[in-house]
This record gives C-alpha cells, structure tokens and sequence, in this order.
C-alpha cells in the first residue's frame, strides 16, 4: 500500500474479523434452551483492548473482543485503538480479491473512514470530512493507522452487517510487530495531545535520526516534528514558510511565550522531490516541508498539546 511522503497520518488498512469461540464443555441443562443474546455493533468510542498486527491480511486477522462484549466496553484505560464510526450499510468487498491476497485488502469505505478519524482526533475538516490546513500550508502530523471490524460469523446470522471504522497508533515496523498501547483517548487528541508521547515523530534533522532512529518521543531527542506540508506548485518566501510554521507550533503547543524559552527554537525545513534540502529565500514550488522544534537541551517527551504543563526536559 502507497505511504503519502506527505500529509496528515499514515493510514494503514487491515480488515479486522470478529471471532466468536465456543464453549469447550458444553453441559445438558434441563428446561427449555435460550438463546443467548448476540451483541450489536460496537459504538463510537469503544476500544481495542489487545493488541494486533496491523499488516496481517484481513482474512486471517480476528479482531479481539469489541463493541458491547466484556473486554471493551467503555473503556477509561489503556487501549490499542479506538472505534471512530460504525457504518450501517457498507459497501461490498470483493471476496474473491480478500481470498487471493496476500496482504490487507483495501476496504471500499476507506474514504469514510478516514474521514472520521479526520474528525475524531479534531483536524480541520470540511463537511465532508476533507482535510484542511491548519495554518496555510501545514498539515499537522500525527502515526495514525485505519482498522475495520466487521460482524462475526454469529452477528451476520443475525442479520448484522455494519462496519467498525478504527483509528489506532502507527507502528514502527522496524522495531514494534503489533501496535502501539496507549493511554487516555484520541478524541480531539490534536487540541488535548493525548497520548503526545506516540502521536507525533521526535527525530527531527540528521542527529536526531542517529540519536533517537525510531522517533519515539519518550526517548531522550532535541527535536519534533509537528506538522508538515507540499507546496501547489507555486514559489513561496522562505519568510512567509517560517512565520506560518511559527504560528503553527505555537497553537499545536499551546506554550505561552514559546519565543521566551530560550532553550527551545521553531524550525522549518524544505527539500526537493529528491531530498536534497533547499536553503534559498525562495523555496521552488514542488518542495516538501517539515515544520516542528528543535532543542538545545535534550527532551524526553512531546510538546503537543502540552500548555502550561512543565516542560519534559530529559
């Protein structure tokens, strides 16, 4: 599946299938028989309680227990994803292609649901759920991943046939096989920055790369990366790049008098489509940009979202 150079969350689709298990000692019991009642659809909010290998192909990836059985109810704690929406009347897979692929098969309601996860963790957003940038140019970026559940073998017998959407943290297939847990939710998680410390890249530059190589921000590092950004084609002032960029952190932050942390310094970086950093005053108009913090003393923590709270100095 294509990774976007650019852009808001990396979004990796998996089709996530319910399990039900049986009962391994079934007992004679006298009486009439009842049928146990088949949970409904999980609802917005819901977690994921245990762990999943996001690249496993769809059909062969149970999703852990979700919607109203026990192991995820309205969780409060840790969590390894979250339920962003339930879709009534999902558009059809193709079985054939789930059947013959050797990886996650694209789901048909990938655009709606990304979409919702757009809106679950507060991105601007049209109506329609169509990213917007925050500031000008920039697109805040955050390790977000896609999952879907469908019913269970039970639930489509009776008559359920809705899909889960799945907002999850990235994993670094380098070092991490499953997902990462993560405490407190991801609603408005752009605004309260929960949980700061997976949600954003603390590698900024080349030392930071060999320094901190999987970007984890709990791990000492002296840069972030908040939000980055294409140009439309069009040459714009390197001037005009750093005071939106400056803008930006300082909303994405929420630290009052940013410029006054003497330790702490805005940065914005532009390359080519080849890589090669560009250092003119006039950045060309196919650039990437990155736009984030660097630090002279070393941090052990993410400053998204982080307000008046003290700053995690290492």
């Amino acid at each position: 599946m294509e990774r976007r150079a650019v852009g808001v969350a990396v979004l990796t689709v998996a089709l996530l299938l319910a399990v039900v298990v049986p009962n391994l000692r079934p007992r004679v019991v006298p009486g009439a028989a009842q049928a146990e009642p088949v949970p409904g659809p999980p609802a917005v909010g819901d977690c994921v309680t245990e762990t999943f290998d996001p690249s496993t192909a769809d059909r062969t990836w149970p999703l852990p227990k979700h919607g109203h059985d026990k192991a995820t109810a309205k969780c409060a704690g840790a969590r390894y994803g979250e339920v962003v929406a339930v879709i009534a009347n999902p558009l059809p897979f193709d079985e054939q292609a789930r059947q013959d692929a050797t990886q996650a098969t694209p789901v048909p309601d990938q655009a709606t649901c990304v979409a919702a996860i757009i809106r679950y963790v507060g991105f601007p957003a049209d109506k329609g759920g169509t990213l917007k940038p925050m500031s000008t140019y920039w697109y805040p970026s955050l390790m977000l991943g896609l999952a879907t559940s469908s019913p269970s073998p039970t639930q489509q017998t009776a008559g359920q046939h809705w899909l889960a959407c799945i907002a999850n943290l990235q994993n670094l297939p380098e070092t991490e096989a499953t997902v990462p847990r993560y405490e407190g939710s991801l609603k408005d998680a752009l605004l309260t920055g929960r949980p700061r410390n997976v949600l954003t890249t603390c590698n900024w530059g080349p030392a930071g790369g060999q320094n901190n190589p999987d970007g984890r921000c709990v791990k000492p590092h002296t840069g972030e990366t908040l939000a980055s950004g294409k140009l439309d084609g069009h040459p714009v002032a390197r001037a005009a790049l750093e005071a939106s960029c400056r803008k930006l952190v300082g909303q994405l932050t929420g630290i009052a008098g940013l410029s006054a942390v003497k330790e702490l310094h805005i940065a914005m970086a532009a390359v080519d489509p080849n890589g090669a950093e560009l250092k003119a005053d006039v950045i060309p108009g196919l650039a990437f940009l990155s736009c984030g913090v660097t630090s002279t003393r070393p941090l052990k923590g993410s400053l998204l979202g982080i307000g008046a709270t003290p700053i995690p100095w290492a």
